[in-house]
């Protein structure tokens, strides 16, 4: 694979209406290099303005192994001249298209069978610990991806609409639009991974570590359908598959439980003032590989 440094140069989102059944919804897609890395690679440029008055020229990171932040931050950081020490975890061997960019562009890799059994081995430890690295935690969150996302935000079309709805899966790009746009939108987080109750608890505890000051209560709602992680449904299928005929794709783990809660969740009469944001990840579907 031969990739240039412009592949990852942020571009404005694109929108469109798509109309299911009797309803209808606009859908700004942020869809960000290669695959459709997304709105993660908004955060990884954020992280990289951080860095540039550093002496860092090596970062480690690690996550699930077909994670798309891996692939992106991996992706990203390496087109920008640095040295990527990656580490993964996975309970099974299934390689999908994030895995084989994350391989592909880190200089070292190593994988462990739990997310337990890599944060305490010696090779993550010393990477972690060295002076010359900088270490990213997982999903990327820190201070500078959050100014990263700073960038969408600012888009115009935003302010055609009262309510934004998105993914919840981190929490950063959820937590980023609380802070900039404050009480001026209603922002719904569609909790992915976890129940309400240990989403409501895991936010707040990244807004304390982020130092961030929301001042509001969260909006999180439960998806609609496939409501376990990595749970399939056939009728979600036939949803992708329907949309996908429409021009809109999606996947099966964030954005098209998504979509399908938005249309199954929402009146009819709402819809026109709401706003779903597609952070991309599409690569996802890509895979055994």
């Amino acid at each position: 694979m031969q990739f240039s440094k412009q592949i990852v140069e942020i571009h404005p989102p694109k929108g469109k209406i798509v109309q299911y059944k009797d309803k209808s919804i606009f859908i700004l897609e942020d869809f960000q290099g290669p695959g459709t890395l997304g709105t993660k690679l908004r955060k990884a440029k954020g992280l990289l303005e951080e860095l540039k008055t550093s002496h860092y020229k090596k970062v480690s990171m690690f996550g699930s192994r077909n994670s798309n932040f891996l692939a992106a931050f991996s992706l990203f950081f390496k087109l920008n001249g640095f040295s990527i020490s990656t580490f993964t975890y996975s309970h099974s061997s299934y390689r999908g298209g994030n895995s084989i960019l994350t391989e592909h562009f880190s200089d070292s890799i190593d994988h462990f069978s739990s997310k337990n059994d890599l944060l305490v081995s010696p090779e993550y430890q010393k990477h972690k610990n060295s002076p010359d690295c900088f270490s990213i935690n997982e999903f990327g969150i820190h201070k500078g991806s959050l100014n990263g996302l700073r960038s969408l935000w600012k888009h115009p079309v935003f302010e055609k609409f009262k309510t934004i709805v998105l993914d919840v899966g981190s929490g950063l790009t959820y937590l980023s639009a609380l802070e900039f746009f404050g009480s001026r939108k209603k922002i719904i987080g569609i909790s992915l991974g976890l129940g309400i109750p240990k989403m409501n608890a895991y936010l707040k505890e990244q807004e304390l570590n982020l130092s961030l000051n929301v001042n509001r209560e969260y909006e999180l709602i439960s998806p609609a359908i496939a409501k376990s992680y990595n749970s399939k449904s056939k009728t979600l299928s036939q949803f992708i598959g329907e949309m996908g005929e429409k021009g809109v794709f999606l996947e099966p783990m964030y954005s098209g439980k998504s979509l399908y809660t938005i249309f199954h969740s929402f009146h009819k009469s709402e819809m026109n003032e709401v706003l779903y944001l597609h952070q991309g990840g599409l690569i996802s579907v890509v895979g055994d590989l």
